[in-house]
């Protein structure tokens, strides 16, 4: 059974309060708090959307407020003020994705973890990318499999065993190498079932399947905890750790008994251990797929199955009367030996006892015919019996030709199914987070964007070889103070632009001069420029828990200055050239109309340097004093008194300001509906009025 997909994300010591964890860095040990993944955010989202697919717009408040109730339940998160009018600003009824987004920052929803839980976590395989003794445990005990069964099969070598010294003529036994072997494996794996084993009770294994997350989440059935027997027992029955358990078993059984019969099924189960690599994720597809595979021939193999059965009862039937010969009764025999022989007659006219005694012994010669095996213990001596194995092995082969062939077009049409879906699913995977990474980019007016292109040199469409956000509001400038950033990024695709996997980084820096300051001198833009960093690309918000709506009030000159690139992508390898890249920079300075520079084309280089500078003057803070009027509702909203949220998912237990809310739009509807019949009354009075 591979990891099960999950739906938080580490952090060594919980999650600062401005940022989310780091899912590259993984902590030394399992956290004690797992923040929920953005990503299954985005799921939430899309299953609730699926519930009321007539509404496009977002999710009903009365269905998001249920949902987040029943997450928080589910989690154990402890949200004591969640008002759902704050994520309804605009009084449409529905929460969108970008307030979807706000939610997430403003909760902050952090699973925490038992001691118990934490330690079960690290020593279970779905854990093994929770911290990096979990990753050494997970590695450990899979190299431990592989060298106790090397060991397990090595030790039956007659170069590997001896007689025991007290006992020179007694049966070889393995070195005392491969006993030490046993004996380190054994206590590994015992220590390893049993600190999983008493930690189950505590474990709570819907934190790690998204599926039945989502439908605890999204279902209408109770939220019901698992009580901790329930757990340990579900533990101990499912089938990987009952393997687990034989494996370790029949050592003890072995070493702590005198059972005077051979343990050889004993030693033989002990093997069962192997079947632990089943539960790596890739192993475990193959498996699925071969599954799935004979259950679609399923219905085609009966019927050849039952063919085949038929064929090979006929044709042991057609042998064994074609073989058996005659019975030639034995009166001289001394007690013990048969009564009698069947004797066929050979084409030279000899005579030669038949092996052929039975139908079932005759299905023994058919079976290994039609397999094309042909061990030659038995075999037809006769001309007529010969003559039916011949028909037999050429309608064996026919016979056993057709399931295979339906076996092998079935698996073909499961594989490219299986790669229809994973392509799907990196299509969608790619697309949600193009969504992710466009909610989190906050205001997009906010930033600068590069785009790195190659030039065909004949006029026609660039070709796209990577870009770049930075988010001016997110660099920690301030409004009237001068500052600078010296930065790589790392250059990103755009499925949107072109489908392909992009290579490389991009140097820029940028400088920023508030108006009225003068001049800046050259040391003064060094020392602004001394720290450099490198970032991934998309630095256009703090992190998926800041809230970035902010705007700062910049104010005067933004020097732009594109470095060089290295390792760009070549896409002119057909004609045995390299890329012609330039760039193309886009900023809005007045928060209103966008502004576009090109650099120079750097021909037939991958790593080109351009070193080429341009100024913008910014003037934000015009549009932060014209937006103060526009945007109070969100902020102060959330000062208004929140009601505490209910456990209760029914109607009833909405907030009162919702009910409020629905009772006035009723009544507003009401009051429409009643001045719809009267203007028709009046329409019909005026009617009769007027005749003709």
């Amino acid at each position: 059974m591979g990891p099960k997909a999950t739906s938080v994300v580490p952090e060594e010591s919980g999650p600062p309060k401005s940022e989310p964890v780091d899912p590259n860095k993984l902590p030394l040990i399992t956290p004690k708090e797992w923040p929920l993944k953005l990503m299954f955010f985005r799921k939430c989202f899309t299953a609730l959307q699926a519930v009321n697919p007539d509404i496009t717009s977002g999710v009903p408040t009365g269905l998001f407020q249920r949902a987040m109730a029943r997450l928080f339940k589910t989690l154990g998160h402890q949200q004591n003020n969640f008002n759902v009018a704050l994520y309804d600003a605009d009084g449409s009824g529905t929460v969108d994705w970008q307030e979807f987004i706000q939610c997430y920052r403003d909760s902050k929803i952090k699973v925490r973890l038992a001691a118990a839980e934490r330690i079960h976590i690290m020593f279970d395989p779905a854990g093994s990318g929770s911290s990096f003794c979990a990753r050494f445990f997970s590695t450990f005990i899979f190299l431990s499999i592989f060298v106790s069964s090397c060991s397990f099969i090595i030790q039956t070598l007659r170069v590997c065993r001896a007689p025991p010294t007290e006992d020179p003529d007694g049966e070889p036994v393995p070195h005392d190498l491969f006993s030490t072997i046993e004996f380190i494996s054994i206590i590994v794996f015992t220590a390893e079932y049993v600190v999983r084993l008493s930690t189950a009770y505590a474990m709570r294994q819907e934190l790690f399947n998204d599926d039945m997350l989502l439908e605890m989440l999204v279902g209408d059935a109770p939220i019901v905890q698992k009580t901790g027997w329930q757990r340990f027992w579900g533990f101990a029955t499912e089938p990987s750790n009952v393997v687990d358990l034989l494996a370790i078993v029949p050592w003890y059984i072995e070493k702590f008994t005198t059972m005077s019969a051979k343990l050889t099924i004993l030693r033989l189960i002990r093997l069962t251990r192997v079947l632990r690599v089943l539960r790596i994720g890739t192993i475990q597809d193959a498996i699925d797929t071969l599954g799935l595979t004979m259950v679609r021939s399923a219905s085609s193999l009966y019927v050849l199955c039952f063919y085949i059965v038929l064929g090979v009862i006929i044709s042991s039937s057609l042998i064994y009367f074609c073989e058996v010969g005659e019975w030639h009764p034995n009166p001289d025999g001394a007690p013990g030996d048969p009564v009698g022989f069947y004797m066929r007659t050979l084409p030279d006219k000899s005579l030669d006892q038949s092996p052929f005694t039975s139908i079932p012994k005759a299905v023994w010669l058919v079976v290994v015919t039609v397999t094309t095996v042909g061990y030659g213990d038995i075999s037809p001596a006769t001309n007529l019996g010969r003559l039916v194995g011949s028909i037999t092995i050429i309608g064996g082969i026919v016979a056993f030709a057709m399931p295979m062939g339906v076996i092998s077009s079935n698996f073909d049409r499961v594989w490219q199914e299986k790669e229809d879906l994973r392509e799907k699913e990196r299509e969608r995977q790619a697309a949600e987070m193009n969504l992710i990474a466009s909610a989190l980019r906050g205001n997009r007016l906010a930033e600068l964007r590069i785009v790195v292109q190659d030039d065909d040199g004949l006029g026609g469409r660039p070709e796209f070889l990577g870009e770049c956000y930075i988010g001016l509001n997110t660099l920690g400038w301030v409004a009237n103070k001068p500052g600078g950033a010296s930065l790589t990024l790392k250059l990103l695709d755009n499925t949107e632009i072109a489908n392909r996997s992009v290579t490389g980084t991009i140097s820029i820096n940028l400088l920023y001069q508030p108006e009225g300051n003068g001049q800046l001198s050259k040391i003064e833009e060094e020392k602004l420029l001394n720290h450099h960093r490198y970032l991934n690309g998309n630095e256009t918000a703090g992190s998926a828990w800041d809230n970035t709506d902010v705007m700062p009030s910049f104010s005067g000159a933004l020097s732009v200055e594109i470095k060089s690139a290295e390792g760009l992508l070549n896409l002119d390898s057909a004609t045995s050239g390299l890329s012609d890249p330039f760039c193309r920079v886009t900023l809005y300075p007045d928060q209103k109309e966008m502004a576009v520079w090109e650099t120079k084309v750097v021909h037939d280089t991958l790593s080109p340097t351009w070193a080429e500078q341009k100024s913008f003057i910014l003037n934000w803070s015009e549009v932060q004093e014209n937006g103060e009027d526009d945007g109070p509702t969100r902020a102060s909203s959330r000062n208004e008194e929140s009601p505490l949220i209910d456990d209760d998912c029914s109607p009833e237990g909405m907030t009162e300001k919702l009910l409020v809310r629905m009772q006035t739009e009723k009544d507003f509807w009401q009051e429409k509906y009643e001045s719809l019949l009267r203007d028709v009354q009046k329409m019909r009075d005026f009617k009769v009025a007027v005749p003709g």
